[in-house]
């Protein structure tokens, strides 16, 4: 369990860093829709693999 724990983690930490690294392109190239879209695949994809998915959020 442990190791299926890690391989998770290692997964959501390398899609997170990848997801930063669009959003910061983005705006480097000054591509506002580019950074957009690139911040909303990251918000669904962490809200996707959040434990408190579900939780009411404002």
């Amino acid at each position: 369990m442990t190791t299926f724990a890690n391989l998770t983690y290692r997964k959501l930490q390398n899609e997170t860093i990848e997801t930063h690294r669009e959003i910061t392109n983005a705006i480097i190239r000054g591509d506002a829709m580019g950074a957009k879209c690139a911040m909303v695949m990251h918000l669904t994809a962490q809200h996707a693999q959040s434990p408190m998915k579900g939780a009411y959020m404002e």
